[in-house]
């Protein structure tokens, strides 16, 4: 729970709008308090999206869990964009937990909701814990890793020689002159882990719009997708528990890329291009816009997220090694795309032939009624307005669980994905089977349902055995 206090001051500070979040807690789940260990993140991030975005509606979601947060908020369709600063290493989290949160992703997206989650700050071996050398690997961070999700990295200002500041403040607080260049974030230490997070996913495949120079061909999801600065030494202000503290990691571009989607949003509602607000996946247009020259991004081609560890002699179980990515030209799991040239990105995002047009989602099943014995093959056709097929995958979900996933393939403007599913899987009574489809780098986020009605098998009884003999005798009459 946070305290409003807090958030006005900070507003004040910097002469941003009078505006109060919502605050909302899940029901039924518990009151979570005030937690502080955890109040300067929510702090953080509501006052830096609402600093980027100063006329935008924040909504606060708390529980004892933040994941039933993010459930809560999607379900709900609370607002167009998603913002989150936990995480946890990839191999800590069950598989099965990963593909829900896809699931829940590929419902946001349909929904036209961004999700935007932080990339991490242990570098390339996100496993790896302060005065620890467990987790000493090269792991990336979830739900960054999730497809659907876009994973922001850091970067830290190489200012050199260059003067980009001016020696006061303005009214607002700031004095930044030009765009600074940057490096991507490191400020490790053997042991001590601070670097933005990326690498390559075990468990989710390279999604067919992650292309592009520099990214790499090995058959899996890469995060980041694009950094912002994270650094605390030249960090975010944050007002927290009655006092200004000063902030950074990856936590603080989380909030501030959610913020420019907001901005996002409101451009292309206000310019006419969209009737309401929501873009869904925004990857799969930051990796095209990135090929198109449009500037929407600075490409960071120095430094590293390599954290190192060293074993002395009195260490057991100790793996010394590097681990983590160096930045180049083009992608790397270092930086990603770079860091965002927002008003470029904003105004670029559907300039010429590249903009992405809308898709339908059309569900067909074998049976829409089946005993609980008996199976039934679903099939979703995504049909597209771009002229090009569709691509990608296909969710298939019951009350908001994967009950299953496929790829598409097709021609033409349309292509289809099956699964077959037993009816043992599905409850008694009418079921409402979804399709979700994330959209791809020509179309849009869509959904599709299709009702299929489960019954229970009535045995048969033939006659009665001997329980002792098993010989078949009938009882009398």
């Amino acid at each position: 729970r946070v305290d409003l206090a807090d958030i006005r001051n900070f507003r004040a500070k910097f002469l941003l709008p009078d505006s109060d979040p919502e605050l909302i807690r899940v029901p039924y789940a518990g009151d979570p308090g005030s937690s502080p260990a955890d109040l300067g993140e929510a702090d953080l991030d509501l006052e830096w999206a609402g600093a980027i975005a100063p006329h935008a509606s924040l909504v606060y979601v708390y529980s004892l869990n933040v994941m039933n947060a993010v459930g809560y908020a999607i379900d709900g369709n609370l607002a167009p964009v998603l913002s989150l600063s936990y995480g946890l290493c990839e191999p800590m989290a069950p598989r099965s937990e990963l593909i829900t949160l896809q699931s829940w992703a590929h419902l946001a997206n349909a929904l036209g909701i961004t999700w935007v989650n932080s990339a991490g700050d242990s570098g390339g071996a996100d496993c790896l814990r302060i005065s620890s050398s467990r987790g000493a690997e090269l792991a990336v961070d979830s739900p960054a890793d999730i497809p659907e999700v876009t994973g922001v990295g850091g970067t830290a200002f190489a200012e050199g020689s260059g003067q980009y500041w001016n020696d006061t403040n303005n009214a607002h607080g700031g004095s930044a002159i030009s765009y600074i260049p940057e490096t991507v974030w490191n400020d490790s230490e053997p042991g001590y882990p601070a670097a933005g997070g990326g690498g390559a996913s075990t468990v989710f495949a390279n999604p067919t719009w992650q292309t592009g120079p520099g990214v790499p061909n090995n058959g899996a999801r890469n995060v980041p997708d694009i950094s912002l600065a994270a650094s605390p030494y030249v960090g975010y202000m944050v007002s927290t528990g009655g006092h200004d503290a000063i902030f950074g990691g990856t936590s603080a571009g989380a909030p501030t890329f959610a913020g420019i989607a907001a901005l996002l949003n409101q451009y292309l509602v206000s310019t006419g291009a969209q009737k309401v607000p929501g873009v869904g996946n925004m990857n799969p247009r930051l990796y095209a816009m990135a090929q198109s020259g449009t500037g929407a991004f600075h490409d960071i081609t120095t430094g590293d997220n390599i954290v190192k560890v060293t074993c002395d002699a009195n260490s057991s179980n100790c793996v010394a090694g590097s681990f983590g990515y160096a930045a180049g030209p083009g992608y790397d799991q270092a930086s990603g795309l770079g860091s965002v040239d927002a008003y470029n990105l904003v105004t670029g995002w559907r300039a010429g032939s590249s903009a992405r047009a809308s898709a339908s989602v059309a569900l067909q099943a074998t049976a829409t009624s089946v005993v609980s014995t008996d199976s039934v093959t679903i099939t979703a056709t995504v049909t597209g307005t771009s002229g090009a097929t569709p691509t990608g995958a296909i969710s298939f979900t019951l009350g908001g669980n994967q009950i299953g996933i496929s790829p598409l393939t097709g021609s033409g403007t349309s292509a289809s994905a099956s699964i077959t599913v037993a009816a043992a899987q599905l409850p008694y009574g009418d079921n409402s089977i979804v399709a979700l489809y994330a959209g791809d780098a020509t179309l849009n986020a869509a959904s599709g349902t299709v009702g299929i009605a489960v019954t229970a098998v009535t045995p048969i009884i033939a006659g009665l055995a001997n329980g002792a003999s098993f010989t078949q005798a009938y009882a009398p009459g």
